[in-house]
């Protein structure tokens, strides 16, 4: 009997001990072998302000700080990550993890253009992190990648317990919000037939500030409208013009325009469209005031004709900018 008892414990903790084994080959599997920190990033189910497509990998370059508060040598600011010809992203200098166990605190943003805002994100002799300011462009008529800043933060991130396949995947979040300006065309623009361009030349958002301060690690407000900056007109980007199908008379033409601003209260009276076409130029002006969110996407649905425009439902739309629900603003 004492033999049985005892092959019995030795068998169950040869199975403990193998399923520890287990455990620890599994957390050892995710964390590279030569220390070396590597990388993958997207946005966080989301859609970049380039390519509309959900799902996209991050393109552009970003910058990434990791800091190790046991160990400066492990500290790292400002490393610009590349892709390289085979979709590998890629830094100049070799970065490496301490070990699997020590946790450190990542900082990261896009897209780190030439002269990037972001080399002094970190203070090696204060050791603390620092805010910076970034401005959108106000003529955003032509695309630019640069206007929608994309930040990532992962304070106490353990390489062992948190890196995927052995890399660490950076999930960015919009800074900034969208704002998509949808105008549907009175039928008076087809008395001469259904125009096949729109007649809508420029569309422009006034009552916005485009400069803001910019802290990722804060743990209320990562973006805050400048106090010292004043608000200027924005140039949108012109998007698609969608016709009737059968190019009938009797229905509306849409034209489509978007841009992006920074995350801000507009006081009322004070948010308004401007339209302008060949000969005319509409405005609409939002009579209450206006709350814009980080990471939000705002649809105006606008009607043009009779030579006013109106803000169709009498509200303008809110949701984040990629999947799930947001709200609205009131505007009555």
């Amino acid at each position: 009997m004492k033999a049985i008892k005892f092959f019995a414990i030795t068998a169950m903790a040869a199975a403990m001990f193998t399923s520890c084994s287990n455990e620890d080959e599994l957390s050892q599997s995710n964390y590279p072998s030569d220390n070396i920190i590597r990388i993958t990033a997207g946005v966080n189910n989301a859609k970049t302000r380039a390519d509309e497509s959900a799902g996209t990998p991050l393109k552009n370059p970003l910058s990434l700080t990791v800091v190790n508060k046991n160990a400066p040598k492990y500290t790292y600011v400002n490393q610009v990550f590349s892709k390289d010809e085979n979709e590998v992203w890629r830094c100049p200098e070799t970065l490496l993890w301490q070990n699997s166990e020590t946790p450190v605190d990542i900082l990261a943003f896009a897209p780190a253009v030439d002269n990037n805002p972001f080399a002094n994100v970190y203070d090696n002799e204060t050791r603390k992190f620092s805010g910076f300011s970034y401005s959108v462009a106000a003529n955003q008529s032509t695309k630019s990648d640069n206007n929608d800043l994309l930040y990532y933060y992962a304070p106490n991130f353990k390489p062992g317990e948190s890196l995927k396949d052995g890399k660490l995947s950076i999930k960015m979040n919009h800074a900034f919000c969208m704002i998509d300006i949808n105008v549907t065309l009175g039928t008076e623009f087809n008395v001469s037939g259904v125009p096949t361009a729109s007649p809508i030349t420029e569309v422009t958002l006034g009552g916005t500030k485009i400069t803001a301060d910019v802290n990722a690690t804060s743990t209320s407000n990562i973006v805050t409208a400048s106090e010292t900056a004043s608000a200027k007109d924005i140039t949108a980007t012109k998007g698609d013009f969608d016709t009737p199908a059968d190019n009938d008379k009797e229905k509306s033409c849409i034209s489509h325009f978007s841009c992006i601003t920074v995350p801000q209260n507009v006081a009322a009276n004070t948010f308004k469209v401007s339209l302008k076409t060949a000969g005319k130029q509409y405005e609409w002006t939002s009579k209450d005031a206006v709350t814009l969110e980080s990471g939000y996407r705002y649809t105006l649905e606008l009607s043009m004709g009779n030579d006013v425009v109106l803000l169709k439902g009498e509200k303008i739309t809110a949701t984040p900018w990629g999947n799930g629900e947001g709200g609205s603003l009131e505007t009555d």
